[in-house]
């Protein structure tokens, strides 16, 4: 039975990575201040968060029409393709919280190196459910997508009464998401074919 645990597990697995990559030193944040809230849930106390919170979720266009997988066979006629996995791809924003500005500016700095340099994710931080859901195969990319003013003001507006923080936009890509629909087929035994005569 699916547990429907994939999408947590990719923020798990980015927050594992900001834990192995300690901060810089002045910079007292702790496992337990790298969350996935949105800035509007955020009250700021001049304490060190990261906010890794997930805004969007699409479809992957280049990978979605991959072919069926057919990989059951119950009997010498009968085969039952599995339909593929779902590819999407995921889209955070990365907030930094700090006791004053200058702190948040080196923690974006931090933000950026870790995501360069584990710009495809070692499976090693995978957490959980991306272990053991087909998403070992392939690589799991970090992309950084910059977003112009006029995207970001509308990112931003949607979190009432909080006011714009310096931030970072990326997305995940690819994750699979599996699905337990088969199709059934049925092995071609025997063709045939009518040969007609054309009248002379």
């Amino acid at each position: 039975m699916m547990d429907y645990s994939i999408l947590l597990s990719v923020s798990e697995t980015l927050k594992e990575l900001f834990i192995q990559n300690k901060p810089p030193q002045g910079i007292n944040l702790d496992p337990s201040s790298i969350i996935f809230d949105s800035p509007a849930d955020i009250k700021e106390d001049n304490t060190s968060k990261l906010l890794i919170y997930l805004h969007k979720v699409l479809e992957n266009a280049d990978l979605v029409n991959a072919p069926v997988e057919r990989d059951r066979q119950i009997s010498t006629t009968v085969r039952i393709p599995r339909k593929p996995p779902q590819p999407v791809d995921l889209h955070y924003l990365i907030v930094p919280y700090g006791n004053d500005r200058p702190a948040e500016i080196i923690m974006i700095e931090w933000v950026l190196g870790v995501l360069y340099d584990n710009s495809i994710i070692d499976p090693k931080y995978y957490q959980d459910a991306l272990k053991v859901s087909g998403n070992n195969g392939h690589e799991i990319k970090v992309i950084q997508t910059p977003l112009s003013m006029n995207d970001l003001n509308e990112l931003w507006s949607l979190f009432s009464h909080t006011d714009f923080k310096l931030s970072l936009s990326y997305m995940v890509t690819p994750i699979f998401l599996p699905t337990t629909m088969e199709y059934e087929a049925y092995r071609v035994k025997q063709t045939e074919v009518t040969v007609e005569e054309k009248p002379r």
